[in-house]
């Protein structure tokens, strides 16, 4: 691609433009989920309530071996999220 420029007011023109394309878009990706979405995923303490789990090493446990028991978690930093359907799965996996 060749671009010849001839002076820079244009090539803040240029910029300008460019950032007017791609900032909604930008902007779209950080805008809070809805919150059917955020319900989807629940904090450790709510996964132990719905497996009815006291301990935190049988969590943990779940966490190391969720590869075999469909467990889906995500770590947005420190936190630990648990994916609500995955852990009614393993319920139902548990009881047939």
């Amino acid at each position: 691609m060749k671009v010849i420029l001839k002076d820079d007011q244009e090539v803040e023109i240029l910029i300008e433009n460019a950032l007017r394309k791609i900032l909604p878009e930008l902007l779209a990706q950080f805008q809070p989920q809805p919150r059917e979405a955020r319900e989807d995923w629940v904090t450790t303490k709510e996964a132990m309530s719905i497996l009815n789990i006291r301990s935190n090493t049988t969590m943990q446990a779940l966490r190391n071996n969720r590869d075999q028991n469909g467990i889906i978690i995500s770590q947005p930093g420190r936190k630990i999220l648990y994916y609500r359907p995955s852990l009614y799965a393993y319920i139902n996996q548990q009881v047939d």
